[in-house]
C-alpha cells in the first residue's frame, strides 16, 4: 500500500486526550504515520496544565474522549469555549 503525505497535514497539532493508554497509543501512532504532531494526554486536567504550561494559544485539532476520570470530555469542551477556543 502506497503511503502519501499531504502538504495539509504535514506538521499539523492534534492532541489526543484520553484515560485508556492503549487508545492514545493507537491514534498517536497512526497520526504520526501521516506526520501529524501528536501530543497525548492522559485526562482533561493534564491537557489544561499543558495548555497553561505552554502558553498555547493554538490547539489544531483535538480527539476528546467523552468520559474521563475527573473533568468530562464536554466539561473540557465548554471550558475551551469560554477560554475562546
Amino acid at each position: 500500500m502506497l503511503r502519501t503525505t499531504n502538504a495539509i497535514n504535514k506538521g499539523a497539532v492534534v492532541h489526543v486526550i484520553d484515560n485508556d493508554e492503549t487508545v492514545r497509543d493507537s491514534y498517536a501512532l497512526l497520526l504520526s504515520a501521516y506526520d501529524y504532531i501528536v501530543y497525548c494526554h492522559e485526562s482533561a486536567e493534564g491537557f489544561l496544565r499543558t495548555l497553561a504550561a505552554n502558553n498555547m494559544r493554538n490547539l489544531g485539532c483535538i480527539l476528546l474522549d467523552l468520559k474521563l476520570a475527573g473533568l468530562s470530555g464536554l466539561e473540557l469542551q465548554r471550558i475551551l469555549i469560554d477560554q475562546g477556543f
